[in-house]
């Protein structure tokens, strides 16, 4: 399902902790 992984990558960017500067 194209959509669900869309989705998943979403919530995982949001969940992961921001790149050091």
């Amino acid at each position: 399902m194209l959509e669900f992984d869309a989705l998943l990558a979403v919530i995982l960017a949001l969940e992961a902790p921001p790149p050091p500067p």
